[in-house]
């Protein structure tokens, strides 16, 4: 049987590790070890570790210490390099994909499988995922129904994701090597994983199943919050050739919306 290392993320989200770590550790077929890349910006993380019984093999790394705005400052001293001289911006927190690429250099199995912390997989979810992999394929998406508490969730849940369990990198399982052919892009915050599995398609041959085996249950809990999130994702995802479709229809509103004003700037 082949091996699998699981590679899981975290940031500051010490909060879902044991839920987490319970659920691999109830997989009907465990994993040879959970690889755990932290750039929090606490230890809680580290120390909830020390504390947790596991039945699987657990390998922590620290990438980073996270702290407000840091991601930003870094951009800034490469920008102003007397910067540098005054600011260490080395050791900032890493975007999920750097963690899962760190992770990946790092895992010993045949098989890389991710997931992130909000992400809680069914008990069956590694053991029929090697099977479809073991049909002849290199990469098996995986497949999340989101989920909501709250009527601000329940109203963001309606207005994006819906009830229809959707793909996502959370859950996917690809073999190691394959993947470090063909890794996922770093220095974005998000919009990569649609990037990763879109050009994954064109050159390695990829299976989706046709029903949910995780569940994602950490929506946003305010409207405001969630606006804040969008915004920040879509910047990260413009330079990134994913989306070509809304990009185009924003954009031609946009045009639209411009000539408008532009015609009746003298009464405006």
């Amino acid at each position: 049987m082949e091996s699998i290392s699981v590679i899981l993320p975290a940031f500051d989200d010490s909060h879902n590790l044991k839920s987490q770590l319970e659920s691999l550790n109830n997989q009907t077929l465990l994993p040879k070890e959970v690889i755990i890349v932290d750039s929090s910006s606490d230890n809680k993380v580290e120390d909830l570790i020390n504390l947790i019984t596991s039945t699987v093999q657990i390998k922590y790394f620290r990438i980073g210490r996270g702290f407000k705005f840091d991601r930003y400052l870094f951009l800034l001293s490469r920008i102003f390099h007397f910067l540098r001289g005054k600011y260490d911006f080395s050791n900032t927190r890493a975007y999920p994909s750097e963690a899962i690429n760190y992770g990946a250099n790092k895992a010993c199995g045949e098989i890389l499988a991710f997931i992130d912390m909000s992400t809680l997989p069914d008990t069956n979810w590694l053991e029929d995922y090697v099977g479809y992999l073991n049909k002849s394929n290199d990469v098996v998406f995986g497949v999340t129904q989101y989920q909501y508490k709250t009527n601000i969730q329940k109203l963001i849940h309606f207005s994006t994701f819906g009830f229809t369990p959707r793909e996502s990198n959370p859950g996917s399982l690809v073999w190691k090597t394959k993947y470090l052919s063909n890794k996922v892009l770093e220095g974005y915050r998000s919009g990569v994983d649609l990037e990763w599995r879109n050009r994954i398609r064109e050159c390695l041959k990829t299976f989706t199943p046709k029903k949910k085996y995780l569940v994602y249950n950490s929506l946003s809990l305010s409207v405001s919050s969630f606006l804040r999130k969008m915004f920040v994702y879509q910047m990260h995802s413009v330079p990134l050739k994913i989306q070509k479709n809304t990009k185009d229809i924003v954009f031609a509103l946009f045009l639209i919306f411009l000539s408008l004003t532009l015609s009746r700037w003298n009464y405006i």
